[in-house]
């Protein structure tokens, strides 16, 4: 669903299960995790390209690079490999970095990584058993 401000438009994400759990973070990380995603998501359409990412990490700090932290962002994040990361994707990758075993991260280590990635610092893999590996054609394998 789209709302009209004027001149622009604003996805505004369903309310689903995955949604719904989001608010299960403490509302400062989930301010952090939306605001991150809808600085990607140029055309406000509530799905992220990955030419939207690309030009998103390339336009701060990491330049040329910033290339490389959108591919493995996709890769980690991507879980049906085609090439959009939806809102719900979104949500399930924070609830899955939040949540795994392998790793667990606190609020405040997810809420200071994406300050960083806020600012314009890289994509980091996050240990949650999730590949940020990218295929010779620069893809990944959905996991």
């Amino acid at each position: 669903m789209s709302v009209g401000l004027g001149n622009t438009n604003i996805f505004v994400p369903k309310e689903s299960e995955e949604n719904k759990e989001l608010h299960e973070l403490p509302p400062e990380v989930v301010a952090k995790v939306k605001e991150l995603f809808d600085k990607m998501d140029e055309n406000h359409d509530g799905v992220v390209s990955l030419k939207e990412a690309e030009h998103y990490w390339s336009a701060g700090k990491l330049g040329k690079f910033g290339t490389m932290s959108a591919r493995a962002m996709f890769s980690e994040v991507d879980d049906d490999g085609n090439m959009n990361i939806s809102f719900d994707e979104w949500v399930d990758f924070w609830k899955n970095v939040r949540n795994n075993p392998m790793h667990t991260y606190s609020d405040e280590e997810i809420s200071e990584e994406l300050q960083a990635m806020l600012d314009g610092e890289a994509w980091r893999d996050w240990e949650d058993g999730r590949s940020t590996t990218i295929d010779a054609q620069g893809l990944h394998t959905p996991h």
